[in-house]
């Protein structure tokens, strides 16, 4: 006995692709934008030593030392150093003014606001570290929400047609 119609496959056929597509690339494109303008980059206080030493350290998300690496330090988005990680993930510049600029290094970066020596507020550090995190996953299915979308589809599919065949079949 035949239950539904045109009309309720064509329900049952949106709500699949419905589930199959998600959300567009292109939504997905303006919230992640969107996040990133939402956190704000927090700044460390950092005293410079004698002669402006700037001295940091940078590790992985493990707390390994990332060596060989290179060291970028920039104000207003201009180079002002670089120089290359030695085997404990340390590196230094010197000759460094106090301000505000940003090291990158192994694909991250961090802001910092740079202090002369004895000029420094009591919560600065002697010295940076830099923290690569690698990538970011985050709990959403991602592309694979496709192949979900379709076996689900197909699950769905399998359930209707059972129902809508007839009882002596």
């Amino acid at each position: 006995m035949k239950t539904t119609g045109f009309a309720g496959r064509l329900a049952m056929s949106v709500a699949v692709v419905s589930m199959t597509i998600g959300a567009s690339p292109a939504m997905a494109v303006k919230a992640a934008a969107i996040e990133k303008q939402q956190i704000a980059r927090p700044v460390t206080d950092v005293s410079l030593a004698d002669n402006g030493v700037f001295r940091g350290q940078i590790v992985a998300a493990n707390g390994q030392p990332v060596a060989g690496t290179a060291v970028v330090l920039k104000k207003n988005n201009q180079v002002v150093a670089t120089t290359l990680s030695d085997e404990s993930g340390a590196f230094a510049f010197g000759g460094v003014d106090g301000g505000s600029y940003t090291v990158t290094a192994a694909g991250t970066s961090a802001a910092y606001r740079l202090w002369a020596p004895q000029t420094a507020p009591p919560v600065a550090q002697s010295a940076a570290l830099l923290v690569n995190r690698g990538e970011i996953i985050r709990g959403q299915i991602g592309s694979g929400s496709i192949l979900a979308g379709a076996l689900l589809g197909g699950v769905i599919y399998g359930v209707y047609e059972i129902m809508d065949s007839d009882d002596g079949s």
